[in-house]
């Protein structure tokens, strides 16, 4: 069991950091390319909307991690709470 849980944090990791990478890939200048939706040249010629959504994917992996893993931030309990 604890071998799984090992590799499904591995997988979500890695998976989080290659597509940051491919993120940041989107907004490098490339003279070749055709003009993206802001006017730059760029890798990918969707560039704000492609960031975004690689961006947003990474993020959610990250949040998938974190739940199945537990290491958010332990929450009191009720009566532990001030009012």
């Amino acid at each position: 069991m604890l071998h799984q849980v090992i590799a499904t944090v591995t997988l979500l990791t890695v998976s989080s950091v290659v597509l940051l990478g491919l993120a940041i890939a989107t907004v490098l200048p490339s003279p070749n390319s055709k003009p993206d939706l802001l006017g730059y040249r760029t890798l990918c010629a969707f560039v704000p909307v492609s960031t975004a959504i690689l961006l947003g994917v990474a993020g959610f992996l990250r949040i998938l991690r974190d739940t199945l893993t537990d290491t958010q931030a332990p929450r009191g309990k009720q009566s532990d709470r001030k009012r």
